[in-house]
């Protein structure tokens, strides 16, 4: 066995090890997500199968652009935090991790250490009011089109038995170029 082999030939690793093991097991069932492979809901149950799916594109004046003609990174750092804005926006732009860290910090720590912890987990109302214009000069430097504006539409995508899209999109927020 190896923890046995481990614990015979080099103790400080093995008790490294155990730790380890002991932690991982106390962040399962806390539910705190440390290394996702781990998170047994994750994979706990069958997904059920869905007809339709929700998408986010990027709309011009001559139709929408493919993200995915970009390098990864540009394409992610483009897309992947548009869900986030968008939930925040939603939730009157109010951070929806606040109860969170509330529920794991809020009486556990110092206010002042808390509220420094607090200001650098959460979003304020100056960093959603910032984001669109960072998004749009992110846009600008990754695209080397010049359009009049884009919006980031939120819509629909249908399977039955081929893949449509509804014709109805809602818009999260729009850039003008000029």
């Amino acid at each position: 066995m190896f923890l046995k082999k481990v614990y015979l030939q080099w103790r400080s690793f093995f008790w490294v090890i155990i730790f380890a093991l002991i932690a991982q097991f106390f962040f399962m069932a806390k539910g705190i997500e440390n290394i996702p492979f781990f998170l047994y809901h994750m994979f706990s149950y069958a997904h059920q199968p869905k007809d339709s799916f929700n998408v986010i594109l990027i709309k011009t004046q001559d139709g929408y652009l493919d993200p995915h003609e970009l390098s990864s990174r540009e394409s992610e750092m483009l897309m992947n935090n548009i869900p986030y804005f968008n939930q925040i926006k939603k939730n009157a732009w109010k951070d929806f991790l606040i109860p969170t860290v509330e529920k794991r910090f809020g009486n556990r720590l110092p206010m002042d250490i808390y509220n420094h912890l607090q200001g650098g987990l959460v979003n304020d109302s100056m960093a959603f009011s910032n984001y669109t214009s960072w998004w749009q000069r992110y846009f600008k430097r990754v695209y080397n089109h010049s359009f009049d504006s884009v919006s980031v539409v939120s819509g629909y995508v249908h399977y039955n038995p081929g893949f449509s899209k509804s014709p109805v999109d809602s818009i999260i927020f729009t850039c003008r170029f000029r």
